[in-house]
C-alpha cells in the first residue's frame, strides 16, 4: 500500500484524475449549454447513452493501463 502511494498509483494518480475529470466535464457541457440555448436539447436517455459510451472508453483505458 505504501508503495502504491509513493509511485502515484491509485485514485490520487494525476493522470487518472485528469481522465475521469475530463469525462465528467464532457458530460456537463451539454447540461450547461441547455441552460443558455434552446439548440441543445438532451433527454435523460441521451445523457445515459453518453455516460455509457464515455464510461466504456474510460474503463477500457483503466484496464489496459493496469494490465501493463
Amino acid at each position: 500500500m505504501v508503495e502504491q502511494a509513493k509511485s502515484g498509483s491509485g485514485w490520487r494518480n494525476p493522470w487518472r484524475l485528469i481522465g475521469w475529470g475530463g469525462i465528467a466535464a464532457l458530460m456537463l457541457t451539454p447540461a450547461v449549454a441547455m441552460q443558455f440555448t434552446d439548440e441543445v436539447n438532451w433527454t435523460v436517455g441521451d445523457f445515459l447513452f453518453a455516460a455509457l459510451m464515455f464510461g466504456s472508453v474510460g474503463l477500457a483505458i483503466e484496464l489496459t493501463v493496469r494490465a501493463n
